[in-house]
């Protein structure tokens, strides 16, 4: 076809343009670099729908503490990150291109810059062998896998959270959570980020795999690999983000369930603060634990095996024991004595 089109090049247009020349290996180059561009695009909506839920949450900041966190993890490889094979020749010497030129290197040099810069490209890769590196698939790879680690570990923390009635998924009215159990409200879409990304994360194996595995130049066994490798981790990562950004865009915080949860968790937490108080007012810190610990075993009877609520604050108001420190039980309770900074270091994240 090209040869129609320029007959006068008809007779070299082919020299050293082996198929890892085209088709594949440069084309490949080609679609790594858009297909990480494209990537990177899906992520900040998604941040911004995290944000946005913590900037409009009506849970008071004291409650952070009920909170577990959401990271994100941007495909911090970009396209532009990546190098171009070039013009190389069939196996890498330039040793066709150089016989074209009558070994003129300065032309050699310029048509690899020149292919390369109009292939929207900022550099080449100065050596290769008839492929680039397989290297270069283990490093775009990483960062999906990357992402496949903190996708599951997002939709992990909102399958458990949804368990503790704590924050929901979007529902749709019309959604079946069980075809037997009408009631249930299974968090389908973090699951099935969770199925996908534990594929996405096993992809990154196949190229390291494939790269540990060329013999000398290459081995022409990668090739069937790598058709399938990458354009699922393609696909896998973008309906990995696809999905989150759905969720991110209708998740649902239940801010009183949260506190009653705190409301039950914070008497025990608060006891540490509780036998400092006790040593500061003079007394044994050992008595002040074994007192504590002993109450607070109780207490776990009362919730464990009783099935009540946690009523350790109270057993520990009947103590004459702790009458030195009575009137500072509010304030050691006070959620936001346990949340450190965390509030501001949310509104710095969000804030940069």
């Amino acid at each position: 076809m090209f040869g129609t089109v320029a007959p006068a090049a008809a007779g070299i247009i082919h020299l050293g343009a082996t198929s890892c020349y085209l088709p594949s290996d440069n084309a490949d180059l080609i679609f790594l670099r858009d297909g990480l561009d494209y990537l990177i695009r899906l992520d900040p909506p998604i941040r911004l729908n995290l944000a946005s839920l913590v900037i409009r949450s009506p849970i008071p900041r004291s409650a952070d503490l009920g909170f577990h966190a959401f990271p994100t993890s941007p495909v911090d490889y970009c396209g532009e990150d990546l190098g171009f094979r070039g013009v190389k020749g069939t196996t890498g010497t330039q040793a066709s291109f150089l016989a074209l030129f009558d070994a003129d290197h300065e032309k050699v040099e310029a048509l690899d810059a020149l292919v390369t810069k109009h292939s929207g490209f900022d550099y080449a890769y100065p050596v290769t062998s008839q492929t680039y590196s397989r290297k270069i698939d283990v490093d775009v790879l990483a960062p999906l896998a990357s992402l496949g680690a903190t996708a599951h570990k997002i939709a992990t923390d909102i399958r458990l959270l949804a368990n503790l009635k704590e924050i929901e998924e979007p529902f749709e009215s019309t959604q079946i959570g069980s075809s037997v159990m009408a009631y249930k409200r299974n968090p389908m879409r973090s699951e099935r980020v969770c199925s996908l990304a534990r594929h996405l994360m096993v992809l990154h194996q196949n190229a390291l795999m494939t790269s540990s595995v060329q013999w000398f130049e290459r081995t022409l066994d990668d090739s069937a690999n790598r058709r399938i490798t990458l354009p699922e981790a393609f696909l896998t990562a973008d309906i990995i983000l696809s999905t989150l950004q759905n969720i991110s865009e209708g998740l649902v915080v239940y801010p009183k369930v949260i506190a009653r949860r705190i409301s039950q968790e914070l008497p025990l937490m608060a006891t540490e603060n509780i036998i400092m108080a006790i040593v500061k007012a003079g007394g044994d810190r050992q008595e002040a634990h074994e007192k504590i610990r002993v109450l607070s075993h109780e207490a776990g009877h009362q919730v464990k095996q009783l099935g009540l609520e946690n009523d350790l604050i109270e057993r520990l108001r009947r103590d004459e024991y702790f009458d030195s420190i009575k009137g500072q039980l509010e304030d050691l309770l006070e959620p936001k004595s346990f949340v450190g900074r965390a509030p501001e270091q949310v509104d710095a994240f969000l804030k940069d």
